[in-house]
């Protein structure tokens, strides 16, 4: 079966090349990428932006069938965008830590492993691996962090960040080490600037 997520309005963004399988067998196509590279950012983003409001909007109102192909739609489209270098690194994190942690809270039994999007472990482990810093380094810089550097203090503003959609996925984690180390970041989260 193919999904068409609403070609007509794709096509007004630009022309692109995009077909993913899902587990199911189900296929989302997309067509195109950017022919005009000075707005690619911007085409790339449009087009995430709309396929994660259909993923919310599926989130809540649909019984959650829908949810998980839109959800593996946008985790395709943020690893593509950052692979064009049009999107960066941190800007396709952020939104898929903030877009995991909306999804569960609408559809807390919605948890699906293997989908990244809809998996409150993956979305965890993924900010442990992002973090940059061990923690016993960031507790050491939050406590004088007015006399870092500004890099320095961007780094820990930047976790700050991180920390926010992480704190509501604090609840959906297994007990554990996972929700151990998790809960030890977030303690931080409020000495940091």
């Amino acid at each position: 079966m193919t999904m068409a997520l609403g070609m007509r309005e794709l096509n007004d963004l630009a022309p692109w090349e995009l077909t993913e399988r899902l587990g199911s067998g189900e296929r989302i196509a997309v067509a195109g990428s950017p022919h005009d590279p000075s707005s690619a950012t911007n085409q790339w983003l449009a087009l995430i932006t709309m396929l994660t409001q259909r993923a919310v909007a599926h989130a809540r109102t649909d019984d959650g069938s829908e949810v998980r192909d839109y959800a593996v739609a946008v985790d395709v489209l943020l690893d593509r965008a950052e692979a064009s270098g049009a999107v960066s690194h941190d800007e396709c994190l952020v939104r898929r830590l903030n877009l995991t942690s909306l999804l569960l809270r609408l559809r807390p039994t919605d948890r699906t492993p293997g989908v990244r999007l809809l998996d409150p472990e993956d979305a965890a482990r993924t900010f442990l691996e992002e973090a940059g810093m061990p923690l016993s380094e960031a507790r050491a810089s939050a406590r004088d962090w007015r006399s870092r550097t500004l890099p320095e203090i961007r780094a820990l503003r930047r976790l700050k960040n991180l920390l926010g959609p992480v704190a509501d996925l604090r609840p959906r984690l297994e007990p554990g080490p996972l929700g151990e180390e998790v809960g030890a970041w977030l303690a931080l989260r409020p000495e940091l600037p």
